[in-house]
């Protein structure tokens, strides 16, 4: 069993290597960007002009906390966790292995849905930023129940690969039973994040994500240990991510309701982008 004064320490650590990778990364992708290779000249350029210098700035910090922020999500259930006994705490260790093989699809559909919004948001067709919206939504719940059942199907066998009986098993068999189709609510906030992204509201997405991994985390998680014990941990978890999502799908559909794109000026927009995809050949 973990002392609790290990907890600050713990945090700590977890907290520096948050922050070391974006002190790493950012210069190196500045670096590239400064290149000027040709199949990005047009990238750069971008960030040469005033006004898409200005965008660019503006946007980063709101996409870049957001990213931060995902990766908080295991630190916060083992700072609850931690104080279970050591079973439980082996139970989030296989549960933690099993989260990202379960939910790989929908991190990826969070990547590709992205460019699919803006492209259309740029063309000012807003029905199908709604329709991909949607598409992605359905998407995402289709994959859960799939992954759901397999993990219901092999709860046993998993279980038994790593030994696990008592209250580890228990805690194996609720995030392989209803949990998992709860991640449906996790993949939700994903797809409104991407929205918000790239429909130039990068704050909203850090406001959702950082506010479900507090207020949306922690009160729920905390009541549900003082009830449940390490079981209601997940459930507490789980029960935030529900309402945020609820809250998420419903801030995107009203921005998409209201939001219009900015007319294009260029009388020669569409025809200059024809040559350009043309040239490079990426049809």
């Amino acid at each position: 069993m973990v002392d609790i004064s290990d907890i600050p320490g713990i945090l700590r650590r977890n907290v520096i290597w948050l922050l070391l990778g974006p002190l790493i990364t950012v210069p190196l992708a500045l670096a590239f960007l400064a290149l000027k290779t040709p199949s990005y000249r047009t990238g750069v350029e971008v960030l040469i002009e005033p006004q898409g210098g200005i965008q660019v700035l503006a946007n980063s910090p709101g996409s870049g906390l957001s990213s931060l922020e995902f990766q908080n999500v295991e630190l916060e259930s083992q700072s609850f966790i931690v104080l279970s006994a050591q079973v439980a705490v082996a139970a989030m260790a296989v549960i933690g292995r099993l989260t990202p093989l379960a939910v790989a699809v929908v991190l990826a559909l969070s990547g590709a849905i992205g460019p699919i919004v803006g492209q259309n948001f740029g063309a000012g067709r807003m029905d199908r930023v709604r329709q991909t919206f949607i598409n992605g939504l359905v998407f995402v719940g289709l994959y859960v129940l799939f992954v759901s059942a397999v993990l219901y199907l092999l709860r046993t066998p998993i279980a038994n690969m790593f030994g696990a009986t008592g209250e580890m098993a228990a805690l194996l068999f609720l995030f392989c039973g209803p949990l998992a189709l709860l991640q449906f609510f996790n993949g939700a906030i994903f797809v409104c994040n991407a929205s918000f992204n790239n429909l130039g509201k990068p704050i909203y997405s850090t406001l959702l994500n950082w506010s479900r991994h507090t207020i949306g985390t922690w009160p729920f998680a905390l009541l549900g240990a003082a009830f449940f014990g390490a079981s209601g941990v997940l459930i507490g978890q789980a029960v935030g991510g529900v309402l945020f999502a609820i809250a998420g799908i419903f801030a995107t559909r009203r921005l998409m309701v209201h939001l219009t794109p900015e007319p294009v000026n260029d009388p020669f927009f569409e025809e200059k982008r024809l040559h350009q995809v043309t040239s490079q050949r990426i049809w």
